[in-house]
């Protein structure tokens, strides 16, 4: 699994024999020249295919790499799932996702599942979030009103109903702005604990303008994509400020921004929520999730308290998404992406 925040893959070995277990976990950075490319090719105004197809390679050989160095240690599996590094994401057209799955399959003589979202939206949805489903699986445990957000370069929600009703939506930026932020002015890939942004004011100017974005107020389902929260969108946005705010006030601001989002869609739900579980990357700032621990006066706590990692629930999320086309188990995405019916998500490489 890698996400928009470029932060590199996260690797799960994973079980669907009854409840789901993950057997081992893996995180492994971007090499520098793969984040390098991956960041310039989802900013690039004009396509090159050329630079695409060798970033395509270069991922896929190094995805095929990491696998091989699971199934060495652990044992052969039944298949690879792998989503890929998205460059875009037209909602409801389609998803670019650079990959090569026919290569992995090669590499690793197993089965690929692969192009999870362009399936979705063959099916007329939106291609995200497809986590939902899986969270469903995994944290709908006790016939509570639940919310399960995902802090990954995007945000994303999962509400499940008391009754076992499942509704999902993407919610804006996680970690995308406040990581390419970060990047810049501290030279690091994020903001530790949010200690940066800590000492920083909310720019009420900013939060205001940043709020007006129309995604925000969108019906569901609706998904952005790494191509809107960009920071090129951040930048034309502090060009139209009177008075620009300081770095670390930016940073405040953005952190501001994601918490306010967050609370603002849990404040939606159907039903209201009786607890809030954080996952992925974003769960690990600390001073983000006492934010939105303020914002939404609902008690938050970690997925790990309910037996996955925050950093292991969007991997696991697609290999189980991989166990169901291996089954040809049809999942129903329709209150959650707009599907229009039950589909095999993923589609199936063997070489």
């Amino acid at each position: 699994m890698t996400g928009t925040s470029l932060d590199g893959a996260d690797l799960v070995l994973a079980s669907f024999n009854g409840t789901p277990r993950v057997l081992a976990a893996e995180h492994h950075p971007y090499p520098e020249h793969l984040h390098r490319d991956a960041a310039a090719l989802s900013d690039a105004e004009h396509a090159n295919f050329a630079a695409i197809a060798r970033f395509k390679i270069d991922l896929s050989e190094w995805f095929a790499e990491l696998a091989s160095g699971m199934i060495s240690k652990h044992g052969p599996v039944a298949g690879i799932a792998v989503q890929g590094q998205s460059l875009a994401h037209l909602p409801g057209m389609h998803a670019f996702q650079a990959l090569q799955p026919e290569r992995i399959a090669a590499r690793c003589n197993t089965p690929v599942i692969a192009e999870f979202r362009n399936t979705d939206m063959a099916l007329g949805g939106q291609g995200a979030p497809l986590s939902a489903a899986f969270h469903q699986q995994l944290f709908d445990l006790d016939g509570i009103a639940r919310a399960v957000v995902g802090i990954s370069g995007m945000a994303h929600l999962t509400y499940l109903g008391p009754k076992g009703e499942i509704g999902g939506d993407e919610i804006g930026p996680g970690n995308l702005l406040m990581d390419a932020w970060a990047q810049r002015h501290l030279n690091q890939s994020c903001d530790i604990d949010g200690s940066w942004a800590s000492q920083g004011s909310i720019s009420n100017d900013l939060l205001r303008v940043l709020r007006a974005e129309p995604f925000f107020d969108q019906a569901s389902p609706k998904a952005a994509g790494p191509g809107l929260f960009t920071i090129n969108w951040l930048d034309q946005t502090l060009k139209t400020l009177a008075s620009k705010p300081s770095p670390v006030d930016v940073m405040a601001t953005l952190m501001e921004l994601t918490a306010w989002s967050i609370s603002k869609h849990l404040a939606s739900c159907p039903v209201a929520p009786q607890d809030v579980v954080l996952c992925g990357g974003g769960a690990l700032n600390k001073a983000l999730v006492g934010r939105i621990a303020q914002l939404c006066n609902l008690p938050t706590r970690l997925s790990d308290e309910l037996g996955l990692p925050v950093g292991q629930v969007g991997a696991a999320a697609f290999a189980w998404m991989g166990h169901c086309r291996l089954q040809r188990q049809r999942l129903d995405l329709s209150s959650i992406t707009g599907a229009t019916r039950p589909g095999l998500y993923g589609t199936l490489y063997e070489v």
